[in-house]
């Protein structure tokens, strides 16, 4: 996967604490355990950051490094997924603190579709 995130996108989450980035085997395999296939910008950006923190927004995303019995410093799209009761093919990204909650939709049939093609 060769996608970048546009730099103005960049130079923003470039001044943001980050929790560091993910390998591209670390995505895809929460891809195939949850069964959904992340949208490349997206994929870019787990790369890149992992997971973000900008003055009032946080960006959901991947935290491996997580120390368990420690508060986080980042919501981790994976505990999400399992607690949202939502349709499957929405991620969580963000929410504005009050009665927003901001989404990706994501296609597992369009990932099966492009990794065994018939």
């Amino acid at each position: 996967m060769s996608t970048n995130l546009p730099p103005s996108v960049a130079a923003v989450l470039d001044k943001a604490d980050c929790s560091g980035a993910v390998s591209e085997e670390f995505i895809s395999e929460v891809e195939r355990r949850n069964e959904l296939a992340l949208p490349d910008e997206y994929r870019a950006f787990l790369l890149r950051y992992g997971a973000a923190l900008l003055q009032g927004l946080e960006v959901y995303g991947l935290v491996p490094s997580a120390v368990e019995g420690e508060p986080p410093c980042w919501n981790d799209v994976r505990a999400l997924l399992r607690n949202s009761g939502l349709p499957s093919h929405l991620v969580p990204i963000s929410d504005d603190g009050c009665d927003f909650s901001f989404y990706l939709s994501s296609s597992w049939s369009e990932l099966r579709t492009a990794a065994f093609p018939n």
